[in-house]
């Protein structure tokens, strides 16, 4: 939660408290994105390089103390600055990533908190205009991850930036993706895995361990969903269910949103390999109108069922980058169902041929059950 200031002074008592105390979790309630608006007003009649300048750090290293001031420096300019946030953020975050490449592992939830809020505050830049605000934050983001990622230092992952590798990688791939942009997402994932063949190397699980157990349930959750999602924009489908199933299985129930979120693709991906969702998961994940009837045709082999609800929600299904792969590979499974169903409608005898499939069969298959 943050905390609210509301001045100058209370500001930066606070600040040189939790830098001097390594404590990310009161840095992060400080650098709040909505300050209060009587602190807003005050540093914006104040030279923010001469607040910073007076902030005092007490047992923080000589060459820590300059990179914690110059972050303070760029807040407070975010705090005084326009309307529209995103470019002054982007300075935060730059002075946040020079105070992460120091020797400071306590700072990684302070990075993380600044590089999504970078993320988000480029999406709402975004929203009326081009991908210009989400194209500068994806390569932030992504230079950062790489730092994280190849921190070759040979400690636990816990004591090095590997420990914020997966977190910068998903806000990395949130922005590729949005870019659609999945070419990129494949830079950021080298360097992920180098960090999981350090973390096998120095975290001492033994056998079985992925280097990938050490991080938060949550961002291992977020990380096999991009994954999946990137996976299947290549069409490498069961590689994509795959992760897509581990995340969806490990997302709370709580958590309604992040589960419609990985059902989309997942249910998507199945549908493509002959898997179909149950009623009660469609419901739970508010996908009755998107996929159920679209399951009802592919069941039954209703190639023009499909196609028809494919059209329907090809806008819904653009969105979430799914149409092209579906209108193509649906086709397929149309036909896999009408072979099968007349397998079943046509009496066959035990033999190790290939069926001969009767044409009169095929047109009552194809035409069964249509309604």
């Amino acid at each position: 939660m943050a905390r609210r200031v509301a001045s100058s002074a209370q500001f930066g008592a606070a600040y040189s408290q939790a830098v001097a105390g390594t404590d990310a979790g009161a840095l992060v309630a400080l650098l709040d994105t909505t300050p209060d608006d009587a602190f807003r007003r005050e540093i914006a009649g104040h030279d923010v390089a001469a607040l910073a300048s007076q902030l005092q750090f007490h047992k923080v290293p000589a060459a820590h103390k300059k990179r914690f001031a110059s972050l303070a420096e760029a807040y407070l300019a975010y705090v005084a600055g326009p309307a529209a946030p995103y470019d002054t953020w982007s300075v935060v975050f730059t002075r946040a990533t020079a105070i992460f490449a120091l020797d400071v592992p306590w700072f990684s939830p302070a990075l993380k908190f600044i590089g999504k809020t970078l993320v988000d505050l480029a999406a709402q830049s975004d929203a009326q205009h081009n991908h210009g605000k989400t194209v500068d934050a994806a390569g932030r983001l992504s230079k950062c991850a790489a730092l994280s990622a190849n921190d070759r230092t040979a400690a636990t992952m816990a004591e090095t930036k590997r420990s914020s590798a997966l977190a910068l990688a998903n806000l990395s791939f949130r922005a590729y993706l949005r870019l659609r942009n999945t070419r990129l997402c494949e830079t950021v994932l080298g360097s992920v895995n180098n960090a999981l063949q350090m973390n096998i190397r120095f975290d001492g699980q033994g056998d079985g361990y992925t280097g990938e157990e050490g991080y938060p349930m949550s961002e291992r959750v977020m990380f096999h969903y991009y994954i999946g999602r990137i996976r299947l924009a290549y069409g490498r489908i069961t590689v994509a269910a795959e992760n897509l199933r581990w995340a969806f299985d490990r997302c709370p129930p709580s958590s309604r949103h992040n589960r419609r979120v990985i059902a989309i693709p997942l249910v998507s991906a199945y549908l493509i390999l002959g898997r179909y969702p149950t009623q009660k998961l469609l419901t739970e994940c508010g996908l009755v109108d998107q996929f159920s009837a679209l399951t009802h045709h592919l069941r039954l082999g209703n190639g023009a069922g499909v196609m028809s609800e494919l059209q329907r929600h090809m806008h819904w299904l653009r969105i979430h980058g799914l149409y092209g792969h579906l209108q193509e590979k649906l086709i397929l499974g149309v036909w896999r169902n009408i072979f099968r169903r007349c397998l079943a409608l046509q009496l066959t005898t035990a033999t190790n041929a290939p069926p001969t499939l009767r044409l009169s069969t095929i047109r009552v298959a194809g035409s069964h059950d249509h309604g």
